[in-house]
């Protein structure tokens, strides 16, 4: 049952504006002649009627009819470039609004017919019943699969060929524009170089790469359309609201009475906008419109995703600051907590050069639902944290843990500050990482730390000149294994897999013998190849997920509250 305060509110700022603006009937003196209380009362019951096939999230949208348009025009470099665009039928002669959304990383026009799940391509039909003109751009003949962000230029150079054309097919009609995913940043690049005034709105979009941005320009004319949730990894609700905020944008919500219970970005999904098609439509017609909007559609209480927090953290003795992104499980802390270090980053990654947050939500879901908060720290020069990342190191140094030590230097000041926060339970602590960050992790565990009852090494070591080879063994990485086992009390789950691109499975084994030589406990395990680079097998949680559970239970931690998203 939905609570009656904000049904009440939602009511008398949509509905009772909506039969004041009646035509003077029967049903219009009916309402006005109401005392007050009375008139709520009814306005919030029929809002329950209007709203609640979104809440149900089904849809009576009508499918649109296309009309093909292919231009043909030169690339910069000559080559010769196709666009088809699908043109919504069905409008009211003539169009009030001309909107031009799109395009995404795949053709959807195939054969001349329009497959997407855009929600732009969905309420098209509704649109057209408003007097709005929708244009599919497709991806154009030379995107080769390539991302939008990958192709930033050549979508800017589509937009205008688009345009030109439009310009000229519907003369005098203002042209807008709309996107989905993770054509909003290009869209927003393009708008800021091009000279007048179009109005925009973005729909779930991909911001993760546009912390370094200034479209401040872009203010009064742009609309972000976000749903906070969305389980989709990939367009997170912070880095929206964060653009909002940054750049002066209009942040509307599209609210679900639940949040998904699995994670996805697809077909089907709430990102785009699936069983809120209706309400959508509206919004669309009275922003390019110009008339006044609420803050939200759908649901009229905002359920999250995830309870995620970023926050800064201090280096002890040096002028830096970090950054590092918590996430909460359901409900009532105080929560155990994992702290993931994560790998050695290339220095044209999006988390350097577009300061990109570091966040995994594969790894952190396999937590979550087991009752255990998450922390990603990120080290020196790493997303907005400050410093110079430091990538090299001496393969053959004489100190195996150098390396490790120093990433440690910025994950250890990052567990003091998360034992100090209420919703944490301080002496539940588990330390993890991966690559660079599962050997900082080892090098973690042999200081035995107050509090952390857990330590799991995901691919963990380092690698050493002549250490590549399926029979290889690598001197230093051992070595450094040795000496963590020396000190090293917590028990520990190494995760490990076959076809491992750093070091060899003969490795692998051989740090384990020599760790638990040494006076270390580890349980390690070895998953079998699956067609993928073994280093990364932290992305493929069902392969190791009933040894984490197991893990989990050994060390006092309750058996999972969900199942796996």
């Amino acid at each position: 049952m939905m609570p009656v305060t904000p049904i009440l509110a939602w009511a008398g700022r949509h509905v009772a504006c909506t039969v004041l603006l009646m035509e003077e009937s029967a049903v219009r003196r009916l309402f006005i002649g109401l005392m007050h209380p009375m008139r709520v009362i009814l306005c919030a019951t029929l809002a329950l009627l209007l709203i609640s096939p979104a809440w149900g999230q089904s849809s009576d949208a009508p499918a649109a009819a296309w009309s093909m348009q292919t231009l043909s025009y030169r690339a910069s470099d000559g080559r010769a470039v196709s666009l088809t665009l699908a043109l919504s039928a069905g409008v009211a002669a003539p169009a009030s609004v001309v909107l031009v959304a799109g395009s995404a990383d795949q053709p959807n026009i195939v054969a001349g017919k329009l497959n997407s799940f855009s929600p732009w391509v969905r309420a098209a039909g509704l649109l057209a019943q408003r007097g709005i003109e929708v244009v599919y751009m497709d991806a154009a003949s030379d995107a080769n699969g390539r991302s939008t962000i990958q192709r930033s230029q050549e979508l800017a150079r589509d937009l205008r060929q688009a345009a030109g054309y439009l310009h000229e097919r519907f003369a005098g009609v203002p042209l807008a524009y709309g996107s989905y995913g993770n054509a909003g940043l290009p869209l927003l690049d393009f708008l800021k170089s091009e000279s007048g005034t179009p109005q925009a709105i973005v729909v779930s979009g991909d911001f993760q790469k546009a912390r370094t941005t200034n479209w401040s320009a872009l203010s009064g004319r742009v609309t972000l359309v976000a749903v906070p949730s969305a389980k989709c990894p990939a367009i997170p609700f912070y880095e929206q609201q964060w653009v909002a905020s940054q750049q002066h944008l209009r942040l509307i919500q599209a609210n679900y009475p639940e949040p998904e219970k699995t994670i996805g970005c697809g077909k089907g999904r709430q990102a785009s906008l699936t069983g809120l098609e209706v309400p959508f439509a509206d919004l669309v017609a009275d922003l390019l419109a110009g008339r006044p909007v609420a803050d939200f559609i759908g649901s009229p209480t905002a359920q999250v995703a995830w309870r995620e927090q970023v926050m800064r953290y201090a280096i002890p003795g040096e002028d830096i600051h970090l950054e590092m992104t918590l996430l909460l499980p359901d409900g009532a802390g105080p929560f155990p907590v994992m702290i993931f270090s994560h790998g050695d980053v290339e220095m044209d990654s999006s988390s350097i050069r577009y300061k990109q947050r570091l966040r995994d939500m594969t790894v952190a879901a396999e937590f979550l639902r087991n009752g255990v908060a998450v922390a990603f720290p990120a080290r020196r020069g790493v997303g907005m944290s400050e410093g110079l990342y430091q990538q090299s190191w001496s393969q053959a140094d004489g100190d195996a843990l150098y390396a490790a030590r120093r990433h440690a230097a910025d994950v250890l000041p990052a567990i003091e500050m998360l034992r100090t926060l209420p919703q944490l339970d301080g002496s539940r602590m588990i330390i993890a990482g991966q690559s660079a960050g599962g050997y900082t992790t080892m090098y973690l565990a042999s200081l035995n730390l107050p509090g952390v009852i857990g330590a799991i090494n995901f691919s963990g070591g380092r690698t050493d000149r002549g250490g590549f080879g399926s029979s290889a063994l690598i001197p230093t990485m051992i070595r450094g294994f040795e000496e963590s086992g020396k000190t090293t009390r917590t028990p520990m789950l190494w995760i490990f897999a076959e076809q491992d691109s750093r070091y060899p499975v003969t490795t692998i084994k051989a740090c384990h013998e020599a760790f638990t030589a040494a006076g270390g406990r580890a349980t390690l395990v070895i998953v079998p190849y699956n067609g993928h680079d073994g280093h990364f097998i932290y992305h493929y949680p069902a392969t190791w997920r009933a040894s984490l559970d197991t893990y989990l239970g050994q060390i006092g931690l309750p058996a999972p509250t969900a199942t796996p998203g």
